[in-house]
């Protein structure tokens, strides 16, 4: 882990002002919820800042799922994004540009989620399905 006392890049300026601004972030964990938590901490050289990850277990429900497919077209290597951005158009008649194809499948997942649920037995800590059964 980097010390925290690093020195960060900022903009370069000769002259500028700064407002300080307060930074606030909270949630609520409760029940269930705070007993599954898990606290993660490091340092992010990007943002030159400590990063704190907080993680927990909510029961849900799968209500809809939706796949679509995603299909994205460009130049196919650096000699034909060379040949797209920059060649003239009288050139690129007799030298066309080739283009590559990537289709991924992406799954989209609506859950209604419990975060008030009574708590979540042991036996459900890793991910698994609680059943609920209404008997009249």
């Amino acid at each position: 882990m980097a010390e925290l006392d690093e020195p960060c890049v900022y903009p370069d300026s000769d002259d500028m002002i700064l407002d300080l601004l307060k930074l606030e972030a909270a949630t609520v964990f409760n029940g269930h919820s705070l007993a599954n938590l898990s606290i993660d901490k490091y340092y992010d050289h990007l943002c030159c800042g400590l990063v704190y990850k907080l993680r927990t277990m909510v029961p849900a429900e799968n209500v809809k799922e939706e796949t679509h497919t995603v299909s994205v077209e460009y130049p196919d290597g650096w000699w034909n994004a060379f040949k797209d951005e920059y060649v003239p158009e009288w050139i690129l008649r007799d030298f066309p540009v080739k283009y590559a194809t990537k289709k991924e499948t992406v799954t989209f997942t609506a859950y209604n989620m419990y975060p008030k649920f009574p708590e979540v037995y042991p036996e459900c800590e890793n991910g698994r399905q609680i059943i609920i059964k209404h008997v009249k």
